[in-house]
């Protein structure tokens, strides 16, 4: 799934403070996250990019994570977005083709992820 911050004008700092959640499996999921600068006319131009593994011991508060890739300008992206992670343990619910079995469940896993630079 594809989550947008709201974009945050005249800053070279800016914090958004939103919390987006992801349904995700640990060990096999990875969360992608690349930072735009938004343009008035045009394409809006990508600063750089990061992807990290999800796993079930994910949780931290504010980890920087470094921008990667090119920017419009042929320069190397640079900079780092702090990006605060929560896994949440998987919620069990009976399966709907077989509820009166517990050996059948569905498995919900969250990651929340908060961001500021």
């Amino acid at each position: 799934a594809v989550k947008k911050t709201a974009c945050k004008k005249k800053t070279l700092e800016p914090v958004w403070g939103e919390a987006f959640c992801f349904d995700c499996v640990a060990g096999r999921s990875q969360l992608h996250v690349e930072m735009f600068d938004q343009e008035t006319m045009g394409k809006d131009r990508s600063m750089g990019a990061f992807s990290l593994p999800i796993s079930a011991t994910l949780s931290h508060q504010a980890l920087p994570f470094t921008l990667a890739g090119t920017l419009f300008d042929s320069r190397p992206s640079s900079g780092c977005v702090y990006l605060s992670l929560h896994f949440e343990s998987p919620t069990l619910t009976p399966h709907p083709h077989s509820p009166t079995d517990p050996t059948h469940t569905q498995a919900q896993k969250r990651t929340h992820t908060h961001t500021h630079t």
